[in-house]
């Protein structure tokens, strides 16, 4: 399966702004393994390691969540789990025309995407899949506004 990033729009068949019941109707997805609300009323549904987590606000998709094992996750033709963690940040940060940090994960406002794991903030350098054991990359496809709350606490940073 493809999934690729269409920014503020979604990732492969997923749309933010579909409902739940239009994600399960999808082949790809269908129905929740598991269903987690938080305490802000959001609900997030889990379809295991190898489908996106979908986030939903309102009862509508707002977050496309997705981790090293969603198999052909894509940006501007490149599987971006295949890549070398600096070269994946390289092409969203030009994608974007920036980047910026908070707590651990990296933004690219501009195309509505995040990526967490492939830079570790703590030691200031990328993930070295040879060196670091556990892999906790994440990528995720996000609504307009969605962070926007947060965007004070972000610090800008650059790969380039």
């Amino acid at each position: 399966m493809e999934w690729d990033i269409r920014p503020y729009d979604g990732l492969g068949p997923l749309r933010l702004g579909m409902s739940p019941a239009e994600v399960a109707a999808l082949p790809e997805m269908g129905a929740p393994e598991a269903v987690d609300t938080a305490f802000d009323g959001s609900v997030v549904e889990f379809r295991g390691l190898f489908r996106p987590a979908c986030n939903f606000a309102g009862g509508r998709l707002v977050v496309i969540d997705t981790g090293w094992r969603v198999q052909g996750v894509r940006f501007g033709g490149a599987e971006l789990y295949r890549l070398d963690p600096a070269e994946a940040m390289r092409l969203l940060e030009r994608a974007a025309g920036g980047a910026s940090l908070d707590m651990g994960t990296v933004f690219f406002m501009a195309i509505g995407v995040n990526a967490s794991g492939f830079w570790l903030e703590q030691e200031r350098r990328f993930r070295d899949p040879v060196r670091d054991g556990q892999d906790d990359r994440g990528i995720a496809v996000f609504a307009r506004g969605v962070f926007d709350e947060f965007l004070p606490e972000h610090q800008p940073v650059s790969f380039l």
